[in-house]
């Protein structure tokens, strides 16, 4: 865990990280570094990963989750956590989350897609880059999205649900 002992991560919960680094040791969580973007102070990423759970179902749910998470964020990062978008939308007909917040490193921004694929699966979708491109990025994620295809047999056949 050194990795994680200093720097943008020393006041990070120790276990939130260690739960990260055995989801990527189990092949449950992928990252696509962007080898174009990314430069000395950080990585730029795209994050994907199964989890078990439901999103919320309605706007009133959603606010409630809005409201819950930047305390839920700042446990994590140990830091505040600014949200600037928290809110339900479709993906490829699916229900989604969609959430825009800071990253843990400084200077950073973190935007996720939390889709319902099945009704106890999400997939999650997140981008992490710097905030000086986050408006490019932001679109290309979009557009990654937007082209996902989900096909619910294929998936559900070929990986462990974690």
């Amino acid at each position: 865990m050194s990795d994680f002992d200093k720097g943008a991560f020393k006041n990070a919960d120790k276990n939130f990280l260690q739960q990260i680094k055995t989801q990527v040791a189990q092949g449950k969580l992928e990252f696509y570094f962007n080898k174009n973007t990314s430069d000395n102070y950080f990585m730029d990423n795209i994050n994907v990963n199964k989890g078990i759970g439901q999103i919320p179902q309605n706007n009133s749910e959603m606010k409630k989750e809005c409201d819950n998470l930047p305390s839920q964020f700042a446990k994590m990062f140990g830091k505040p956590i600014k949200f600037y978008s928290c809110e339900l939308r479709k993906i490829s007909g699916l229900n989604a989350v969609y959430l825009e917040y800071d990253g843990i490193v400084e200077n950073t921004r973190g935007i996720a897609y939390v889709i319902q694929f099945t009704q106890n699966v999400t997939i999650t979708f997140t981008l992490t880059c710097k905030n000086k491109i986050v408006n490019v990025m932001r679109k290309e994620f979009d557009d990654i999205i937007a082209s996902v295809k989900i096909k619910e047999k294929a998936f559900i056949q070929n990986t462990a649900i974690p």
